[in-house]
């Protein structure tokens, strides 16, 4: 029996330069195609400037026609804008390149209710710091328009390290964009491809900064760039202050900086070259390389090998007598045992944090163990503690400025407001918590800040605004690599799932968090996710029990 489908056209622009990310479009919606969207009624066909058949007129008023017809538009740029095409510039346009035509063009379907245009999205690959710290004509064109992109948030943009982020991004762009067909078609909500519900918040490690005045005037300038949202300035101002190459406090904020915006492998790369710095005669500098290494691989779920850094560091601190770097690498090894769900060994080392910060009168130090404390406080349900924990973290918070510490605390008071019920003193809290996020782009909070809106929404069974909130929530994630919070929102995508009775996505979504969980070594969440786990077999496997094809 023939198969009923919805053919969308997606059209991709690029630049010279980018030939890898066109092949790998293609490779992924056909991927996506045959895993996924057939057997859901949409297949997905890639386009391009080359499969614009010849004809008579300007080449690029072909391939804009080309565009007019398609549903989803994806741009890519990286080091080059492109140039005027001799067509373009024989027929007196504004275009500075062909790529820019193309844009513009998918702008103006989309604002017509004629044209099918449905979607534009904006990845931009990331650029060498040599190349940002002095870029030449075409990247500035580039910086300028994503720039543009920032200040006027007229359509989604991302900035991926790898090819394999480039794929990842778009095959959740790819899922969204089903997830939107069967709505339109009135039929159940899924979430991305990809019960018991238990914290949304996860351990929020401590940076490790140099405690001396900041004394590259470049720094000081991308710094306050990155408070005001302005992001492409402040990579650009970070890449100018890491030139001389001999600079590691410039190089470690340069790497936290994009740390925070979930770019891990260009972080890793900063991180260590602050360690090879710190090699040279500068053991507080190697200190420092170590502890900011093991956030990353903690990050990755490598929980041991974060461990192993961790230890490091503290080895370090402790020889050169540097207390705030002794408290935050017991922070951190602190936060990778909750990572893995071990919260008598969480509590003792961030009780002794906790202890030697106070002593010290070590401000973030006595915050970033008390918020992390109150996350073992979350999931023993002392929500009482939690709060009062809290409560002094935002005042501290305030007093510090620290961009980090304001929404994970908020999202965190959050949490146990959502657990007392309280779920309008909740949504407060997540909207005061996503402003600040948005601005910081603290993509780590705004993870959780959209996986506790979600919770909220299962809460009042509002399905469509669950399923939006767990999608971004679980986008983020997916993109910062962070497997105990995709974990999570898992096991709450199974509960979506569950309550459309749908039991065999449920099913499917519960062995995926489990998946996640051995990967990290979390026995605990192991266990409590196995009866959740036959229950929905149970379901599945019952006579009569509606499956999926």
């Amino acid at each position: 029996m023939p198969l009923p489908l919805t053919a969308y056209k997606l059209f991709i622009a690029t630049p010279g330069g980018l030939q890898d990310e066109r092949r790998i479009f293609r490779e992924t919606i056909q991927d996506y195609n045959e895993t996924d969207a057939v057997q859901r009624g949409v297949i997905f066909i890639p386009h391009g400037w080359e499969d614009t058949l010849g004809g008579t007129g300007r080449p690029q008023a072909l391939i804009n026609c080309d565009i007019s017809n398609c549903d989803c538009f994806v741009l890519c740029l990286w080091d080059r804008w492109g140039t005027p095409t001799r067509s373009t510039s024989m027929a007196g346009t504004k275009y500075t390149s062909g790529v820019q035509e193309e844009y513009e063009v998918a702008l103006k379907c989309q604002a017509s209710r004629k044209q099918p245009m449905r979607h534009i999205v904006a990845l931009f690959k990331a650029v060498d710091p040599s190349k940002l710290s002095d870029p030449g004509d075409q990247l500035k064109k580039v910086l300028e328009f994503k720039r543009d992109l920032e200040i006027s948030k007229k359509i989604l943009f991302k900035t991926f390290d790898e090819t394999s982020e480039f794929q990842k991004t778009l095959r959740s762009h790819l899922a969204n964009w089903v997830r939107e067909h069967e709505q339109e078609r009135g039929e159940p909500k899924r979430i991305s491809e990809v019960a018991p519900s238990g914290s949304s918040l996860s351990a929020i490690d401590a940076v490790q900064l140099s405690e001396d005045p900041i004394a590259n005037p470049l720094v000081k300038k991308a710094e306050n760039l990155a408070r005001q949202g302005r992001l492409t300035d402040a990579e650009v101002a970070f890449a100018k202050a890491i030139a001389t190459g001999d600079d590691p406090d410039a190089c470690n904020r340069y790497g936290v900086f994009l740390h925070r915006m979930g770019r891990l492998k260009q972080a890793e790369l900063m991180y260590e070259r602050v360690l090879n710095l710190g090699g040279r005669g500068s053991p507080k500098w190697k200190a420092i390389g170590y502890s900011n290494l093991g956030r990353v691989y903690a990050e990755r779920g490598e929980l041991d090998r974060a461990v192993d850094m961790h230890r490091r560091s503290l080895t370090l601190e402790k020889r050169l007598g540097r207390d705030k770097g002794i408290v935050l690498s017991h922070i951190n090894i602190g936060v990778t045992f909750l990572t893995r769900s071990d919260e008598e060994q969480a509590a003792r080392w961030l009780n002794k944090a906790l202890k030697l910060a106070r002593g010290k009168n070590y401000e973030e130090g006595v915050a970033y163990a008390l918020l992390n404390l109150a996350a073992v406080d979350i999931e023993r349900k002392d929500f009482p503690r939690a709060q009062q924990r809290l409560k002094e973290v935002i005042s501290l918070a305030k007093r510090l400025g620290d961009p980090d510490l304001s929404p994970s605390a908020l999202a965190a008071l959050a949490e146990v407001s959502f657990h007392e019920n309280k779920h309008q003193e909740a949504e407060a809290l997540l909207r005061r918590a996503l402003k600040i996020g948005e601005k910081s782009g603290d993509q780590e909070a705004l993870a959780h800040v959209h996986w506790l809106f979600g919770k909220i929404h299962l809460s009042r069974n509002d399905i469509e605004g669950a399923g939006h909130s767990l999608d971004l929530a679980l986008e983020i994630a997916d993109r910062l690599g962070s497997p105990d919070i995709i974990a999570g929102i898992l096991v709450d995508i199974s509960r979506f799932y569950h309550e459309q009775k749908k039991d065999d996505f449920a099913r499917a979504a519960v062995m995926k968090a489990l998946q996640y969980y051995g990967v990290l070594g979390d026995r605990k969440k192991t266990d409590e996710l196995k009866p959740w786990l036959d229950k929905l077999t149970a379901a599945v496997l019952a006579p009569g029990a509606p499956k999926e094809s």
